[in-house]
């Protein structure tokens, strides 16, 4: 598994595909004996990367009182408007 960056995909700069920790987290279950099937590492791995991103929300949101930056609660009315 090789990383592409969004950049040589032609989509500009931002970040890779796939981050060192996901590869590092993948290389770990593949190294297990038995070595578990594909669904079975992307589930985990979905797993963790999950309950990382619920943690940043939960550390943020106790630091600030508010939703993380960039966040955007819609409404029903929104989603009406949007179609």
């Amino acid at each position: 598994m090789v990383p592409v960056l969004r950049a040589a995909a032609g989509r500009g700069g931002e970040t890779p595909a796939v981050t060192v920790s996901q590869v590092r987290e993948i290389f770990t279950r593949l190294l297990r004996r038995p070595a578990p099937n594909p669904e079975r590492i992307a589930a985990e791995v979905t797993r963790v990367l999950w309950r990382k991103e619920a943690a940043r929300i939960y550390k943020w949101h106790k630091a600030t009182g508010g939703s993380r930056p960039g966040a955007r609660v819609s409404t029903p009315a929104d989603q009406l408007r949007s179609r």
